[in-house]
């Protein structure tokens, strides 16, 4: 049996968040560990494809073909120009030579548009796995894009250099001058297509084609001196155009690869995120829960849960992990595990922090932390024991509207700075009627024109604005009226967690 290849430093990253997302499916990947001391991989079981292994090299795509498809019709253009101007004046005849280059340059582009509509429109799936396993076409296929460039690149020096030729036959200097600037057109396209290296060589070879024409234009009368110093400034002029854009376009092309990176890894991590979160909380009789999620455009570090315990007790709990990146979903996946192994055992609300503390001090980077807030709700009395450490402070509203909301703060500080450090608890009643509402700081961060924050007194105002709805609507209201408010775009997750106390435990039904 094969094992996989051995890892470089960055390519640990992709491998273990798509066991990490396989193993919260409950699949397994079927890639072998990378470290070569381990042994075979386990048998292969189907994932989904996003969160098969994917190594490094696999961010780069396969080159675009939209600048061939450019440069062909600048070619065709060139073409029809140089044929076209033949007709207009008694004196222009295009010679043999012109006219034969030109037809093989518009045969050549005819024939690489068809196969870039063929390419795009009936070439299957299938039919390209088929052809792949020939060597010729395997070949040409694998290589096509660089075959297509490096053969575009000869064409246009050929046509360009018959062109000028054929204009300079005919005593028209400027003509020709003019078209001189074409090189420089495709020196560049070479940078763009092969980097600093094609548009060095591409201007080594225009070099050679200028001085070919130059001396074939003055004859045995040529000034060497004179023919030296125009040969080594188009020379130079060439070469910088090929380096300076050589250089521009590598940037730019390390530019998206790293964009593509970041787009792959947000992804994985979307994935990861998604994985984690509870599909439908529990909702235990006599209360009504709801939760609402909106993701940000980029990764964010959100999680919420709600579950009964052994002892009979609700647990909610609302998290959010600093760092918008893989990284940060990684340690969620940690936070979720811990969370619900604390809540299993029984703990209590502070014991749960503590607990979870000291599992993440030890593994998140020192500039790393979780904000949480962890509560207990008694079924029967509505007793609410909780901890808050560090997080957006949830709002309690009686069902009484001239009752002061109430934030459930604690003073503690956030998950992950101090391994030995101590969470306080307190405590709350949730009577019948009353409403918990708990959220991240990507809703209360949410700006106004003004620079204003929604803020807790926004999530109480607009909960207030619909009283005795359900919990669900209350999100939705909660979320609307924050969008509302909200002018600059959301650069975080919103997560809004609602728990509605129905009725109280052996009474009629609210």
């Amino acid at each position: 049996m094969n094992r996989a290849p051995t890892l470089g430093r960055h390519e640990w990253r992709p491998y273990m968040t798509a066991k990490l997302v396989a193993s919260l499916h409950g699949t397994r990947t079927g890639v072998a560990d990378p470290r070569p001391d381990v042994g075979p991989a386990r048998p292969e079981i189907t994932v989904p494809a996003t969160t098969r292994y994917i190594p490094r090299r696999a961010y780069r795509t396969e080159p675009s073909e939209d600048s061939d498809l450019v440069v062909a019709l600048f070619r065709f253009a060139l073409i029809i120009a140089f044929t076209l101007s033949a007709s207009i004046g008694p004196r222009y005849t295009v010679g043999w030579p012109a006219l034969i280059v030109g037809i093989v340059a518009a045969g050549y582009t005819l024939v690489l548009m068809l196969a870039y509509v063929y390419s795009r429109q009936w070439l299957t799936q299938r039919r390209r796995q088929e052809l792949l396993l020939r060597p010729v076409w395997g070949l040409l296929l694998r290589r096509r894009v660089a075959i297509q460039r490096v053969s575009a690149i000869v064409v246009d020096l050929a046509l360009i250099s018959a062109i000028v030729a054929d204009l300079s036959r005919l005593g028209l200097p400027g003509y020709s001058n003019l078209c001189f600037d074409f090189y420089f057109v495709v020196v560049g396209v070479a940078a763009i297509w092969f980097h600093r290296e094609g548009g060095i060589i591409t201007a080594l070879a225009a070099t050679v084609c200028v001085t070919a024409l130059m001396v074939t234009a003055e004859g045995p009368d040529v000034d060497v001196d004179e023919l030296k110093m125009q040969v080594l400034m188009r020379a130079l002029m060439f070469l910088a155009a090929g380096v300076v854009t050589g250089y521009l376009a590598r940037a730019w092309d390390a530019e998206r690869r790293e964009r593509e990176r970041l787009d792959w890894e947000f992804n994985m991590a979307r994935q990861v995120q998604a994985a984690l979160l509870p599909d439908e909380p529990t909702v235990p009789e006599g209360y009504d829960l709801a939760v609402r999620f909106t993701p940000a455009s980029v990764v964010g570090g959100d999680y919420y849960d709600a579950l009964i315990g052994p002892d009979g007790r609700l647990f909610v709990a609302v998290a959010d992990v600093a760092g918008k990146s893989v990284y940060g979903v990684m340690h969620l996946s940690l936070l979720r595990s811990a969370l619900r192994e604390a809540i299993i055992e029984g703990l209590r609300p502070g014991e749960v922090a503590a607990r979870l503390n000291a599992t993440l001090a030890k593994t998140l980077p020192p500039s790393g932390f979780v904000s949480l807030f962890c509560g207990a709700i008694e079924l029967a009395s509505g007793e609410v024991r909780y901890a808050n450490c560090g997080h957006v402070p949830p709002v309690l509203l009686r069902r009484e509207p001239e009752a002061a909301p109430e934030e459930l703060f604690t003073g503690n500080i956030v998950l992950g700075v101090e391994e030995k450090a101590v969470y306080d608890e307190a405590e709350a009643t949730l009577r019948e009627g009353d409403v918990l509402i708990c959220c991240t700081d990507g809703l209360t961060d949410a700006l106004s024109g003004d620079w204003e924050a929604f803020g807790t007194e926004g999530v109480a105002a607009a909960a207030r604005s619909a009283p005795g709805a359900d919990a669900g609507t209350l999100a939705g209201t909660i979320v609307a009226a924050a969008d509302r408010h909200r002018k600059t775009p959301a650069s975080d997750d919103v997560t809004i967690l609602v728990v509605r106390r129905l009725r109280a435990e052996g009474d009629a039904q609210a």
